[in-house]
């Protein structure tokens, strides 16, 4: 998806399914590994 087509209800819809998820198994989904530099900050959770 081209940064342009990033909307914010993606990026929520995003979020919750990452809470619903997990962190690992969020990332093992989509093939990404931990983030040691980029991090959101949503709901006052990291």
């Amino acid at each position: 998806m081209p940064l342009r087509d990033l909307t914010r209800d993606s990026v929520l819809k995003a979020l919750a399914e990452f809470d619903e998820l997990g962190r690992e198994p969020f990332l093992r989904q989509y093939g990404f590994s931990r983030s040691l530099e980029y991090f959101i900050i949503h709901g006052g959770q990291r």
